[in-house]
């Protein structure tokens, strides 16, 4: 399955971004990419996530992060790394 992942819509930071040694998150048309110290994890509705055009991220004050897409709504990571 091809994803294009190219065309970010938002970003987010987590504990000051990749650059700060944390995280920075990535909302694509090709789903989610996660970045940190050079290397990165991408997300897709192959791992469960609701549609791979995701628009919006945010991360809860449970360290959730929740993904917002186009047309089949929202998908969450819980902090163990799995999409509900």
């Amino acid at each position: 399955m091809h994803t294009y992942a190219n065309c970010v819509k938002a970003l987010a930071l987590q504990g000051g971004g990749a650059l700060g040694g944390g995280y920075t998150w990535a909302a694509t048309q090709g789903g989610v990419v996660c970045y940190s110290a050079g290397e990165y994890v991408k997300f897709t509705t192959l791992d469960g996530l609701a549609e791979n055009s995701v628009h919006a991220i945010a991360e809860d004050g449970s360290g959730r992060w929740w993904f917002g897409t186009d047309y089949d709504g929202a998908s969450v990571l819980n902090d163990g790394g799995t999409l509900l």
